[in-house]
């Protein structure tokens, strides 16, 4: 079982798995890393709990559930789902029968009452009525309920991680393989579970558009598996090209007059005849609400055409496989745990003060302090470390330096200028004590300018105070604790811009977002930030392509979007602060300062994506520097 932020619904969901539960059976819940109380729970009712280093998807979470459990028949069923004895019982006796390697069943058509609305409803009686009429032979697997041998299951490699970062049809790519490898899938829509999630129509949309539609059709293409399955019958597919003579032939009306709106008319009476027996069916079990469906199923199909587009889109432009990128994984070593728990590396530029040492207690015995520069500094802490820098040394090189010679069991990284507020240490104190691969803080926003204001706004807006607390994919170095032994076997700070990425094979959002261990930025303002701004976007963006091999024509899209995506950035930027309430009269007056950075983030985006290179020197690609980890997982004291 897949677990994230599911405190409230794990304990409902565990009781009816008990209570349906047969002889020699075990409950494997794995926590994906949840900011809530969700792996407390777990460790109360579950028979084992796994805990990941990072967040990571469902797909990663499943495969980490089964490389613990013991049982000869894996039963994945998903967080908020609660299931009944005789469901359990079904599947069970269709595996023993031999009647096929994997099953799985079907959402009651209501869902509970809790939980209860319109969008909820439809989505709910949708996936029934779907899986009702595919009974059967299936070429598809569900995770939501669903059994397959462990023995099927490890012969495909389980799911696979590559296909989302989120859940979305890391199962249905499952069933592709498995049929293809020569496995039998059954789809029994008798056995039935309650799903306890409430879905807004926003939800519902971007559910389907952007969870199923975009993602499956992807899938379709990789694996060259295009059956008739689930909602892809031909049916279907007329209701398709049905839907979408609606609204052409009432726009096209203006130009033909009435042929092309008797067109439309009869496009629309066809397309609700496809579906008489859906609403029917909707009708007998919820009444009037089967015109609101029509209207849902009718959107359904409209956004679905066009996630079907941009998947065959997203296809076109994939990228390598990022083998080793996508499993790595973190494990306990043999060796005792380190009496250091955390060292606080300070890396400072000859001409810049240790403002970064002002707030830090002295250090004690479960913490280290090293200084690195290149050039001797002034007294420092009783019992800190000092390290020369060879001259002209980066940051990176100076972390680097400090890395090779940390004891602790987390490496917390701060600039000279960088001032912890209270707190900071203990929360990373908290962090070694966890599984946790990195995790990393917020900057205070100066004020004291218009000017600085911008610089501020444009360097660190994504990882603010006012931010809450989640898993990010992007963080600058400073004010970020790594796990040391991960980050060294990882080959630590030598490649610019790509620790973050390389560590995104331990998840897929690896590092976790403390909104309480903030620091101060006390830096001289940068006198040309705006272009600063671009050349960071320049490195992360050439790591980017070297690291997951995006080829030409991805990159020539990616380039085209740029200003798209530059624009909602700010735009996001500017609602984000009036609805925290910090767009005050001096953000609005540094507002075109901070367009104006926007822009040049852009070009340098642009210009790393186009040309992948980072200070001369060309980034190494994963398989190159990362492929002694494809069959050794990474592993800690």
């Amino acid at each position: 079982m897949p677990a994230y932020a599911a405190a409230a619904t794990l304990p409902a969901t565990i009781a009816s798995i008990r209570a349906a539960a047969v002889a020699d059976s075990e409950i494997v819940v794995v926590d994906d890393s949840s900011l809530d109380d969700t792996a407390a729970v777990a460790a109360e009712l579950a028979d084992r709990v796994v805990v990941r280093p990072a967040q990571g998807g469902a797909a990663r979470a499943r495969n980490d559930g089964a490389q613990v459990a013991g049982g000869e028949v894996l039963f994945f069923v998903d967080a908020d789902v609660t299931v009944s004895p005789e469901a359990v019982a079904g599947a069970l006796d269709h595996l023993r029968a031999g009647r096929c390697d994997a099953v799985f069943g079907a959402y009651e058509p209501l869902p509970p009452p809790e939980v209860a609305n319109t969008a909820t409803t439809y989505k709910n009686l949708l996936h029934h009525h779907t899986h009702l009429r595919a009974r059967g032979e299936a070429e598809t697997f569900w995770s939501g309920f669903g059994a397959v041998r462990a023995a099927a299951f490890a012969a495909v490699g389980g799911f696979d991680p590559a296909v989302t970062t989120g859940a979305d049809v890391e199962d249905i790519h499952l069933g592709y393989r498995l049929r293809a490898a020569g496995f039998r899938i059954l789809l029994d829509p008798t056995l039935q579970v309650r799903h306890h999630k409430r879905y807004t129509v926003a939800g519902v949309i971007a559910s389907d558009l952007f969870h199923r539609a975009v993602p499956w059709t992807r899938a379709m293409l990789e694996q060259r598996s295009f059956h008739a399955d689930l909602n892809l019958r031909r049916s279907h597919i007329a209701a398709g090209v049905l839907a979408v003579g609606v609204p052409v032939g009432t726009v096209a009306g203006a130009w033909l007059g009435p042929p092309a709106l008797v067109a439309a008319a009869a496009s629309g009476a066809l397309w609700l005849a496809l579906h008489r027996d859906f609403l029917v069916f909707v009708h007998r079990t919820w009444g009037r609400g089967a015109l609101r469906c029509a209207g849902l199923l009718y959107l359904y199909y409209l956004y679905g055409i066009a996630g079907t587009v941009l998947g065959a889109g997203a296809y076109a432009l994939r990228h390598g496989r990022r083998s080793a990128l996508n499993w790595l994984t973190l494990e306990p070593g043999d060796a005792d745990r380190s009496e250091l728990a955390v060292t606080v590396a300070v890396v400072a530029k000859p001409d810049e003060a240790l403002h970064a040492l002002e707030s830090l207690p002295e250090p004690a015995p479960w913490w280290e302090l090293v200084v690195v520069s290149e050039a001797e500094r002034g007294a420092l802490p009783e019992g800190a470390r000092f390290l020369l820098a060879p001259a002209g040394s980066t940051r990176n090189a100076m972390r680097q330096q400090a890395l090779e010679a940390s004891r602790g069991e987390m490496f917390a990284t701060l600039d000279a200028g960088c001032v912890p507020g209270p707190g900071w240490l203990d929360r990373v104190r908290q962090t070694a004590d966890g599984p946790c691969a990195a995790v990393a803080g917020p900057f205070e926003h100066d004020r004291a300018s218009t000017r600085r204001r911008a610089e501020h706004v444009l360097r660190y807006w994504e990882w603010r105070p006012e931010r809450s607390g989640c898993w990010v994919t992007n963080h600058p170095s400073t004010n970020t604790a790594f796990r040391t032994a991960a980050v060294r076997q990882l080959g630590g700070f030598r490649v610019e811009g790509a620790l973050i990425l390389r560590l995104a094979g331990l998840g897929a959002r690896p590092v976790r977002f403390d909104p309480a261990m903030a620091v101060q930025v006390r830096t001289p303002p940068a006198p040309g930030f705006v272009v600063g701004v671009g050349g960071m976007a320049r490195l992360r963006a050439s790591a980017t392509v070297r690291y997951f091999d995006l080829g030409l024509w991805h990159r020539l899209v990616l380039v085209a979007v740029s200003p798209v995506e530059g624009a909602l950035h700010l735009v996001r930027i500017v609602r984000e602060a009036v609805g925290e309430g910090t767009a005050d009269a001096q953000f609005w007056r540094a507002l075109p300062l901070v367009a104006a950075g926007l822009v040049s983030r852009w070009v340098g985006r642009d210009l790393g994506l186009l040309r992948p290179r980072l200070r001369g020197g060309i980034v190494p690609r994963a398989h190159d520097d990362l492929s002694a980890l494809e069959s050794e997982p990474l592993t800690v004291a």
